[in-house]
């Protein structure tokens, strides 16, 4: 089964660097729709834990690949940071979580997610506000 998922991978990355437009997007969706699927498989289907928080951690990434692009960061330099910006926060709010289970758990990161979203549109400099980052087109972020 590994070697299924290193073939199909593989097949994608190569599809996704020979193609424009449309494609590299729609298969970067694909990825990380299956990166946080995983992830919630883990969480739900071994712990049987409920966590509604996976979204802030994806903002947060997000948020940190376009900001460091727009600075004229390589995506493949901020790629890996943003990872590590994300598991880094992910890390500070396991601390006090991991003393609950259960709804309160959810509670936890659901607020969680709710004070990313309030933040990422509060803090107009750094993220845009409500407007979103201006500026950062698919081609300047593949370079």
């Amino acid at each position: 089964m590994p070697v299924a998922i290193v073939a199909l991978t593989s097949a994608a990355l190569l599809v996704a660097a020979r193609s424009d437009g449309y494609t590299p997007f729609v298969l970067a969706l694909v990825a990380l729709t299956a990166v946080v699927g995983v992830g919630l498989n883990i969480l739900v289907g071994l712990t049987g834990q409920v966590s509604l928080g996976h979204v802030g951690l994806y903002a947060i990434g997000a948020y940190t690949v376009a900001i460091l692009t727009l600075k004229g960061v390589s995506f493949w330099i901020a790629f890996p940071l943003a990872g590590a910006v994300a598991g880094a926060v992910g890390f500070v709010l396991a601390l006090p979580a991991l003393r609950v289970t259960g709804p309160y758990l959810a509670m936890v990161t659901i607020a969680f997610a709710f004070i990313v979203q309030h933040g990422t549109i509060e803090w107009r400099g750094l993220t845009g506000g409500a407007n979103g980052l201006m500026g950062l087109s698919p081609r300047r972020s593949a370079r």
